[in-house]
């Protein structure tokens, strides 16, 4: 124990060293004492005959010595920056003296750290800025220039006092914090302002009497509004990747401190009201990405994604469409991706009949299909919904190409959505060999027939 208190002390005494070399005062009064040791050093004399007895080269000496020492002066006192490819937490807290330092560094940074390295966010760096640079930013209010400084994304800036409070000595925070996105609409920008200041109080007030809780109960405040701060900042900013993360593992935090029934804290009563609509989001977006996208392992993506949705979310319409194409593509389950398209049904968007349409052709029911594509002509439909619906269909062709009556509905999407009259062609044509061939869905081979007679006559036209 004695070995352990021994380094707490080296350590708090390098701290206040620390502190003591980066002030003005302190290189001024080295660069004072090394010129004129200086000068008597080379001369030996009184300070009344220097000018008559020094040389321009012992001169150069004293100079460059200076100069050296100033300029170690500046390196060592510039803020700690976040390393590349880390997303950055500063904690800029100023103290008022040596007691409130020590306590600061040793129990609420450290708890900090232990709090933002929760759920395994290896993107995450924490660092803590000197008194100097801490005062600095609460004086000047440079926090700009110390996002640039530090390449920080997340400044909590403030002061760590101690006061008289309900006649008990107590620690004072008084907390502000800056993140940076990309340029946003005021009305954005300002949406954020809010939130911050929600999940951030303006000051957080505990007795000394019980300060290693205090400072704990302080860290994990500060720790929660910063992971979801920057999950905020992200998604706004394009990175929903990291946004998703953020509060995702918030959220679990939450859920496995309800399990063990304990009270939630109040910072995180208001992370747990405001999350789940971030969240719902960021899930729709990254569902969408990884459709689209199809990397290895997608579906197990995809699956995460619309879990986080139907907890969140259980009535959202596209939520509902992805569900199905991920019933369809995970498990060839056509009856659990039509339960989840009958959910989705409404008069604003007829993408829903689209993909209906698609079952239904896919079980082999081709006039249900027809019905549905033409009904959905009539509606409301998203302009990228034909093409990707196309790529959808004939991905499905590659892998089971004993599916013909696919054919008609690449000719039907072509014909009636696109008006790409040569594809439709193409398509038609393939469906009416193939179907005469197996003898199979004559009866939409007699409307693939009609529409190839029709396209026809718009290219004679």
């Amino acid at each position: 124990m004695n070995y352990i208190s021994d380094i707490k002390e080296s350590i708090d005494l390098l701290d206040r060293l620390k502190n003591i070399w980066e002030s003005k005062k302190t290189i001024a009064i080295i660069l004072f004492v090394i010129l004129t040791s200086g000068m008597f050093l080379f001369n030996k004399i009184d300070i009344h005959k220097i000018n008559e007895q020094i040389t321009g080269f012992e001169l150069l000496i004293l100079t460059f010595i200076c100069l050296g020492i100033w300029i170690v002066w500046l390196l060592t006192r510039l803020p700690p920056r976040i390393k590349r490819n880390k997303i950055g937490i500063a904690i800029a807290i100023s103290t008022e003296n040596d007691k409130s330092r020590i306590r600061f560094k040793n129990d609420f940074i450290e708890n900090l750290r232990d709090v933002i390295r929760r759920g395994n966010h290896q993107q995450l760096q924490l660092i803590s800025l000197s008194e100097y640079h801490s005062e600095k930013i609460n004086r000047l209010k440079l926090v700009k220039q110390y996002h640039k400084k530090t390449k920080a994304h997340l400044i909590i800036y403030g002061a760590c006092k101690i006061r008289t409070h309900e006649k008990k000595e107590s620690y004072y925070f008084k907390l502000d914090a800056s993140v940076l996105h990309r340029v946003l609409p005021k009305v954005i920008s300002n949406s954020i302002s809010v939130e911050m200041r929600k999940v951030l109080p303006p000051s957080l007030i505990f007795s000394s009497d019980d300060e290693i809780k205090g400072f704990m109960v302080t860290a994990e405040t500060i720790g929660h509004a910063s992971r979801y701060i920057i999950g905020l900042a992200s998604l706004f900013s394009g990175d929903v990747f990291t946004a998703f993360d953020l509060h995702l593992g918030l959220i679990s935090e939450i859920d496995v401190i309800e399990k063990k029934q304990e009270e939630l804290k109040e910072d995180l009563l208001t992370v747990r009201r405001l999350v789940p609509f971030h969240l719902v989001d960021e899930a729709l977006i990254l569902a969408r990405v990884s459709y689209l996208q199809k990397k290895s392992n997608y579906l197990e993506n995809l699956c995460k994604y619309l879990e986080v949705l139907e907890r969140f979310d259980p009535r959202n319409y596209v939520a509902h469409l992805m569900r199905g194409i991920y019933y369809f593509l995970a498990k060839r389950d056509t009856e659990a991706a039509l339960e989840e398209i009958k959910k989705s049904r409404n008069e604003r968007d007829n993408t829903w009949q689209i993909n209906e349409a698609f079952l239904k052709a896919y079980k082999g029911d081709l006039p249900e299909a027809h019905k549905l594509y033409k009904r959905a002509l009539v509606g409301l439909l998203k302009e990228n919904v034909p093409l990707e619906t196309e790529g959808f269909i004939y991905d499905i062709l590659q892998l089971e190409p004993d599916k013909i009556q696919l054919w008609y509905c690449l000719g039907i999407i072509n014909y009636l959505f696109k008006e790409d009259l040569k594809l439709a062609k193409e398509y038609f044509e393939k469906f009416v060999e193939l179907a005469r061939k197996e003898k199979k869905f004559l009866e939409s081979v007699s409307f693939a027939e009609k529409y190839l007679v029709e396209i026809k006559e718009k290219f004679s036209n």
